[in-house]
């Protein structure tokens, strides 16, 4: 048997010309206590700065709130008929709005009377308000609406109102924040 079966078998190492050798630089790396103190203090600064900016971020209650008060105030000025209660959820990227008592005057007197001119009467409605909704919504969740469809059941007296926005609006994140709200 060779010298290097031998060797091999007792479970020593083979001889050093059958051995690949990799080189690897082991020095420690050292760096001065100045530098590391002024990471941490870059790093802390970065962090407070990132919190004073979500800080003054809404939270999705505030932008909600707003929502409905301006949606509100739009009906009241518009139409001359504020809606009792103004509910919205948000839901990832779409916001659904929902107006009780939304009806005006004209709508329930011709409602009453199965007058034809109805329809018309809620179309120039939604013509009016459709592009200032919209203004509305951009204007107080700072998204832009992809679509806004609505809807009014007169036997309720209701609206409701659904809008896909490009993403969803940027809040103050909160362990107790959730993205559906109502009032």
């Amino acid at each position: 048997m060779s010298d290097s079966k031998i060797s091999q078998e007792r479970g020593s190492s083979p001889p050093a010309e059958n051995v690949q050798r990799e080189e690897y630089n082991l020095e420690p790396v050292i760096s001065s206590p100045q530098s590391s103190v002024s990471s941490v203090a870059v790093e802390t600064e970065q962090n407070s700065q990132i919190a004073v900016a979500e800080k003054s971020l809404p939270t999705i209650g505030q932008l909600m709130r707003a929502t409905a008060q301006s949606v509100q105030r739009l009906y009241r000025t518009q139409l001359g008929h504020s809606p009792s209660r103004v509910t919205r959820h948000m839901v990832a990227d779409k916001l659904s709005i929902w107006a009780e008592i939304s009806v005006t005057h004209i709508e329930k007197l011709l409602y009453q009377f199965d007058d034809v001119q109805l329809e018309s009467v809620r179309a120039v409605i939604d013509s009016v308000c459709r592009p200032q909704l919209i203004d509305i919504v951009e204007e107080k969740l700072g998204v832009k609406v992809i679509t806004l469809v609505s809807d009014t059941c007169y036997d309720q007296e209701c609206t409701g109102l659904i809008v896909a926005l490009s993403d969803h609006p940027q809040v103050r994140s909160s362990r107790n924040a959730t993205f559906s709200s109502s009032r």
